[in-house]
């Protein structure tokens, strides 16, 4: 909903239409609350009729979603582009840990990725990836929140970022991706 928002407000968009669909209430009323022109529905997405959809975005779902690979193809039929943003929560430190399971109890994440395996799954479901791009939500966060724990968490993270980032998603975690795709022959 917020990606959603921000991106009504731009007056690059100004000709646009923008519609945020979630199927959880909660998700909706806060999304409501953001400014922007956007409209927010409480739906499936899937059940509902659309048409002249230029780009889908689909931000933290498949994540949560039991026959993902099913679902990607449905939204796939959606629209010609789509911009996927992916929570990577599978990597050494979390499995070493075993915390990827903490994302399955606190925001219901039933599958988990890396960007490879990402990437991979979004061309299996038929989609052709255009680009992709890491982000580190963890070192924002330390920026915004700083603590000891943050700091120590990030070092490593940081370390290795600068030398390769995508190790250092694999290796630590704290990333998420962003992947722009098109349908073929969309």
């Amino acid at each position: 909903g917020q990606v959603v928002g921000e991106l009504s407000r731009d007056e690059r968009f100004a000709a646009s239409t923008f519609a945020g669909y979630d199927i959880s209430p909660h998700a909706i009323e806060l999304t409501r609350r953001a400014p922007g022109r956007a409209e927010y529905v409480c739906a499936d997405l899937l059940t509902q009729p659309l048409s002249d959809i230029d780009a889908l975005l689909c931000i933290d779902v498949f994540e949560h979603v039991p026959d993902y690979l099913g679902f990607l193809e449905k939204v796939r039929a959606l629209a010609p582009h789509h911009v996927f943003h992916v929570p990577l929560d599978l990597h050494v430190s979390s499995v070493l840990r075993s915390s990827f399971l903490e994302a399955r109890a606190s925001v219901g994440h039933l599958h988990y990725f890396t960007a490879e395996s990402a990437l991979a799954t979004l061309k299996d479901a038929g989609f052709e990836v255009i680009g992709s791009e890491l982000t580190n939500p963890a070192r924002d966060l330390f920026w915004t929140k700083p603590s000891v724990r943050r700091a120590l968490a990030n070092l490593p993270r940081a370390v290795v970022g600068r030398v390769n980032e995508r190790l250092s998603a694999r290796l630590f975690g704290g990333y998420t991706l962003w992947v722009l795709t098109r349908r073929p022959g969309g």
